[in-house]
């Protein structure tokens, strides 16, 4: 049913990965279908040029820039020229332990479902900066030495709060959490654990101890919608995957964001997207690669 890959970092045991980027990608000799992350990946492209999709986006690849692919997103090189740089994939508990204490929270700026910005372009003093990180993350990660994923945890903590840097520099918003700005960093966190079997604004207000109304209102501040909204965007996020990279019928993908009506789904749908999803999915063009 699937075409979809669920690609598991942690195979071979594993919670963070990092790698030189293939110099090559022809589509032709490359076999790597559409995938869904189950991990957060960064990719740094340091020179060369091509294309890969994110979701529906389709990207032309830079020199200087990284890549920023959330947890559960869909991903697929398209092809590449002359590429030189690497892949950082992570698991959320491979931080765990040394994010805690930070009122900052990675997943709701620079890895969110909802982010502007996939990718963001260093300036030429931060490049050196990070291109030292990633070749001291290359030499301990080929080490088996007491301390290693420490050190392997605080490097990649360090990049991270550059790239948050990088990011509010060029105009996004600062990271800095007062209390509401938490209330909607929990929320968020909350929807993306939980969207395909909670709807409602009510079981979200509830993990929070606060009332459905006040959490709508912080989350209008922040994200210009309401919390209902957020949610249903989503769940139409999510339905939007499984029609382009599967072969799963409406009423399985309804089954799988936790609509017992495939019919109320469906209208659901129709009025985010504007269309119906077999609509949607008819209107579905291939990729020009």
């Amino acid at each position: 049913m699937e075409r979809v890959q669920l690609v598991d970092v942690q195979e071979a045991g594993e919670a963070f990965h990092i790698r030189p980027i293939l110099p090559q990608i022809n589509p032709a000799t490359h076999d790597e279908p559409p995938h869904r992350h189950n991990f957060q990946e960064l990719i740094w492209i340091k020179s060369g040029r091509g294309r890969h999709q994110i979701d529906e986006t389709v990207i032309d690849i830079e020199p200087q820039t990284f890549y920023l692919i959330s947890l559960g997103q869909v991903h697929h090189f398209l092809h590449g020229t002359d590429l030189d740089g690497y892949v950082i994939s992570f698991t959320d508990d491979f931080l765990s332990a040394s994010w805690g204490g930070l009122s900052w929270d990675y997943r709701v700026t620079l890895l969110s479902h909802f982010a502007i910005h996939r990718s963001l372009t260093l300036d030429a003093e931060t490049v050196v900066t990070c291109e030292s990180l990633l070749r001291q993350m290359v030499s301990e990660y080929k080490r088996d030495e007491f301390g290693r994923e420490t050190v392997l945890r605080h490097l990649l903590s360090l990049l991270l709060l550059l790239l948050e840097r990088t990011r509010q520099g060029v105009g996004q918003e600062s990271a800095e959490l007062s209390e509401h700005a938490q209330t909607y960093q929990r929320f968020l966190t909350d929807l993306e654990q939980d969207y395909k079997v909670a709807h409602d604004v009510e079981y979200y207000a509830r993990k929070q101890h606060i009332t459905p109304r006040h959490l709508s209102s912080v989350i209008m501040n922040y994200a210009g919608k309401t919390a209902k909204k957020v949610i249903t965007d989503r769940l139409l996020l999510e339905a939007r995957r499984y029609l382009q990279h599967t072969n799963a019928s409406v009423k399985e993908i309804a089954y799988a964001l936790g609509y017992n009506d495939a019919s109320y789904f469906s209208k659901v749908f129709k009025q985010g997207a504007g269309v119906s999803p077999h609509a949607y999915k008819s209107e579905l063009k291939p990729l020009k690669i």
